[in-house]
């Protein structure tokens, strides 16, 4: 009885001083400036999509299924082609940053080929997963 109590009262400070993350909303997210949309499942972050402010046109790999760390919420994720994302997870809000590497950017004279280099990005929860 004595354990269970101290326990208890621990895990009540630790709450009470943000010492111990709120998990994750799960369900559908989106932000904008830049678009960026995905799900939180029990499994992480799914269905990443991001587009860029900048004036490009990005093709990136699928983004697989990114575990949530438990501790602190935050996923990062780097693909074969260096297309990355990284963010921080909390209750219904979420933020983090992307690169893209394969990004077509259109000019008054030609094309230019280039990457989505860190753009920040900020997200909340709108709904449930379908």
């Amino acid at each position: 009885m004595k354990r269970t109590l101290i326990v208890l009262v621990i895990t009540l400070v630790f709450s009470l001083y943000g010492c111990v993350p709120t998990p994750p909303k799960l369900g559908h997210y989106i932000g904008s400036n830049p678009d960026v949309s995905f799900d939180i499942t029990e499994n992480g972050v799914e269905n990443f999509s991001a587009t860029p402010t900048k004036n490009l046109s990005c093709s990136h790999d699928p983004f697989p299924t990114v575990p949530i760390d438990p501790n602190n919420g935050a996923f990062t994720f780097t693909s074969p082609s260096m297309d990355k994302i990284n963010g921080n997870v909390e209750d219904n809000l979420a933020n983090g940053s992307f690169w893209l590497n394969d990004c077509i950017q259109s000019t008054g004279s030609g094309i230019v080929i280039g990457f989505a280099d860190g753009e920040n990005w900020t997200a909340k929860w709108i709904a449930p997963k379908p």
